[in-house]
């Protein structure tokens, strides 16, 4: 099967809709994902296996699929149950320098794990006792770059969504109706795309 380029693939969505792409290549999901939030806006990124390793090594961790605020969070503040005694020594010191009661404050424990090269010496057991099984085991892969899971290429669409500006595009209270009409005429055919 020949593969089409990029630059070809993101052409013709341009073409069939008037909307950019991005596109992100990795050889599994979770690479391919963080190329593609390397690619945006309108670009293309290429995240090998050869440079994942320092690449995630470096990224925060709330960069990674599934991490959202609550759990990154949670990855600062009970890192320092994590972390070897002389740095949670060096953490208490520095709080009390600061003048911080670190039980009161979770935010003086805001110093632990930042990046994903901060849990790379951590076990499944350990990120799994502190944050769950699934949750631990499926960080333990990502900040080592892997992602079993299967790729899917054909899902039946069950949204559809398009965001246009109508404070860049209109003057102010002038032919909203006209405007918003054409594209909501358009669905149906994007929907058979």
């Amino acid at each position: 099967m020949l593969m089409r380029s990029p630059q070809a693939i993101r052409f013709d969505i341009f073409q069939a809709t008037g909307c950019t792409a991005s596109v992100g290549i990795g050889h599994n999901i979770l690479l391919a994902k963080l190329a593609t939030r390397q690619a945006k806006p309108n670009g293309q990124y290429h995240l090998t296996a050869a440079a994942a390793p320092a690449y995630l090594a470096t990224m925060t961790v709330d960069r990674l699929p599934g991490v959202g605020w609550k759990l990154g969070r949670k990855l600062k503040v009970r890192s320092c149950d994590l972390m070897p005694s002389s740095r949670r020594t060096r953490l208490a010191l520095d709080a009390y320098r600061l003048n911080i009661d670190e039980r009161a404050s979770p935010s003086a424990q805001e110093m632990g794990i930042a990046t994903c090269g901060d849990l790379l010496p951590l076990s499944k057991e350990q990120l799994g006792q502190h944050f769950g099984k699934k949750v631990g085991e499926t960080m333990w892969h990502y900040v080592r770059g892997t992602d079993e899971r299967p790729l899917t290429t054909f899902k039946v669409r069950c949204t559809l969504r398009r965001g246009v500006s109508l404070a860049r595009h209109l003057r102010p209270g002038v032919h909203v109706f006209v405007s918003v009409h054409p594209p909501c005429s358009n669905a149906n055919r994007w929907a058979s795309m």
